[in-house]
């Protein structure tokens, strides 16, 4: 397969170099709005953006729903009740979540829980698919989401919705005076649970069956605050120095697992009934950032941030939570520093380090099992890597390297990554870009805590992409091709079993957006098609795994959008998600496909907009592949001032 895909890199290599120096000519800040996405012409990057206007008037309060109809991104709901992410067939534990450049995966499992993410003060979200994020350091395997808040010279805005399930609040505030400025947001959540969608579910369980006599799905309320202020000076438009403080805070509550009653060994704790609690879930970031020009040319950007995460998880073994079996309370914490030296000269130059030290504790108070000691581990990482860009007459060519150390206890690997880029443009309206590149995915520090799974090797991938992107008048179209070999992929058959290696699992896919807009109506459109495979016959017992486990097989997103007098707009969105698979001891399950339907109405009457939203308006009944059902149809009315 990628002998296939070096193939087409060379073609598009050699289309590439027909283009005209004019013709290459783009404003690093050009986007085209493809109504579900935005696409960024940005030559230093090639990423897929979303913009603060994108977030306002879409309404979306969770993190993962501004995500879902990006071609390659996907979302579940993993054992613990968190979100989770993939991006081109990678799971959460792959994929790199930074917050104004500061990373906030957790120490222990190198995941994040997006749904502790709030969605409000964000300026713009960069998802960075793939190895094309080398300069990023560790655990990026996958891709990158990158997470920019807003910095706005001065502004208020206040925003309540009230919904069927939920009510929320935001408030957000910026001023300043001369150089110094200060801003803050506070968002919050509350929810006393939700209906279940639909009344039949695919295996032919009745919603009066699983939960007799409840409106409302028992255990399934939760508490979301987010607060963080930022403050520092402005000296111009890139010398500042920022600080940095955003505290979260999560309560919540799992709901049933549908398959409970499914559960054959009590050694399969996530088949057997959940009843789970998370009294606390923190998030605490502190951060401190300097930024310096020097000569009109060069620039030096230094971060140093320290995460902390808090997470206390009460099990009980009853349905009415009278009796607790167990609490487990984690403590992880980490420390980065990340310096980038940036010339804009002749030649495009960046040259950077990364520092990470994660360390976690986890200590547990077990009242129905026996009592296990406290568990302490820590990991240090360090990455150099060096990135060029320069373009030559017709044709801009990109190439990154960087150098990895890992430590932990008296194990250390390194590994040399590298990228390559090629991207030119045809008559000003189509862009073709080529990208190439190896990386590398140390172990997580639960993965390495199981001595069984000591002599695990870190990941490897191999990943090519090809896109070509169209733009003019009112028509906007991006498609892209990826195929990916990764190696040694980290993999466990089953909760009780150690972690093992399988040699190759090959990933491709196709990817397409496109937006059309014409006068007062618009539409857009995005679709995925993913395979994954385990091309060397390991996992899942030693069977044959044809299709790699939690991958939808497509995704379809369909907007459709009309403007109405000149300050309302009306929206309706289509989600479909295709079928996936899961493995059950040596039993494939498929999880069916299903459908979502959205409607979005946003009145203007500046400074004051009042907007409804009504989520899986046909009340469709939907499951994750661990069983958790998901939110029926929701009615969300709102309000909000700016000025």
């Amino acid at each position: 397969m990628m002998k296939r895909t070096l193939g087409f890199f060379m073609v598009f290599l050699m289309l590439s170099l027909a283009v005209s120096a004019e013709d290459l000519y783009m404003e690093p800040d050009e986007v085209y709005d493809l109504g579900v996405i935005v696409i960024s012409n940005d030559q230093w990057k090639n990423v897929e953006t979303i913009r603060s206007e994108e977030i306002r008037k879409g309404n979306l309060n969770d993190f993962q729903d501004l995500l879902s109809m990006v071609p390659g991104v996907n979302f579940s709901i993993g054992t613990k009740g968190e979100v989770s992410i993939f991006i081109r067939g990678l799971d959460k534990s792959k994929i790199k979540v930074i917050i104004d450049g500061v990373p906030v995966n957790d120490a222990y499992y190198d995941t994040t829980d997006t749904g502790m993410i709030p969605v409000h003060n964000i300026e713009k979200i960069e998802i960075y698919k793939g190895i094309n994020a080398v300069s990023f350091g560790s655990n990026a395997l996958g891709g990158v989401i990158n997470i920019v808040t807003k910095r706005d010279p001065e502004g208020l805005t206040f925003n309540l919705q009230k919904g069927t399930f939920a009510d929320r609040f935001s408030a957000e505030m910026t001023m300043g005076f001369g150089y110094f400025f200060a801003s803050g947001s506070f968002n919050s959540v509350y929810s006393n649970g939700f209906k279940f969608g639909g009344k039949e579910s695919e295996n032919d369980m009745a919603f009066e069956d699983l939960l007799p006599g409840e409106d409302v799905l028992p255990n399934s309320s939760s508490v979301k605050n987010d607060l963080m202020l930022k403050t520092g000076f402005l000296f111009s438009a890139f010398d500042s120095i920022v600080f940095t403080m955003n505290l979260m805070n999560n309560k919540r509550d799992l709901p049933y697992h549908i398959y409970a009653t499914k559960s054959e060994t009590a050694s399969r704790m996530f088949r057997d009934p959940r009843y789970w609690r998370f009294p606390v879930w923190d998030q605490d970031v502190f951060s401190l950032a300097l930024n310096k020009l020097f000569m009109d040319r060069t620039k030096l950007t230094v971060t140093t941030a320290h995460l902390k995460i808090y997470n206390q998880l009460d099990m009980y073994i009853d349905r009415e939570f009278t009796e607790l079996g167990e609490t487990d309370i984690f403590d992880d914490y980490v420390n980065s520093l990340n310096v980038i030296v940036e010339d804009v000269s002749w030649l495009n130059l960046k040259l950077g380090y990364i520092f990470e030290e994660k360390y976690h504790k986890k200590t547990a108070d077990m009242f129905a099992y026996d009592d296990y000691e406290e568990e302490e581990f820590t990991s240090v990482f360090h990455n150099l890597f060096l990135m060029a860009e320069k373009t030559i007459s017709f044709l801009t060519l990109n190439a990154q390297i960087s150098s990895n150390k890992f430590i932990y206890d008296v194990s250390e690997w390194s590994d040399l990554n590298y990228y390559m880029k090629a991207s030119g443009r045809f008559m000003g309206t189509l862009l073709a870009q080529v990208q190439y590149g190896h990386k590398t995915q140390f172990p997580a520090l639960n993965r390495l805590a199981d001595s069984f799974s000591a002599a695990l090797e870190p990941e490897k991938s191999n990943e090519a992409d090809i896109s070509v992107t169209f733009n003019k008048g009112g028509l906007g179209l991006k498609l892209s091709y990826f195929a990916n070999d990764v190696f040694d992929l980290i993999h466990r058959d089953d909760k009780s079993l150690p972690y093992y290696n399988i040699g190759k699992v090959a990933f491709s896919g196709f990817e397409a957006a496109v937006n059309w807009q014409f006068r007062i109506f618009s539409a857009g459109l995005s679709y995925e098609a993913i395979k994954g495979v385990n091309e060397s016959e390991e996992g899942t017992y030693g069977s044959y795994m044809t299709d790699m486990p939690y991958i939808p097989v497509s995704k379809l997103g369909l907007r459709l959008g009309v403007k109405l007098f000149g300050m309302a707009d009306l929206t309706y969105e289509l989600y479909l998600a295709g079928k996936s698979y899961e493995y059950i001891s040596d039993e494939r399950i498929e999880v069916p496909s299903y459908s979502l339907s959205n409607v979005n109405i946003n009145v203007d009457l500046a400074p004051v907009r009042v907007f409804m939203r009504i989520n899986n308006l046909l009340d469709a009944f939907y499951y994750t592949e661990y069983g958790y059902p998901q939110p029926g149809r929701e009615v969300v009315f709102g309000l909000e001032f700016a000025k």
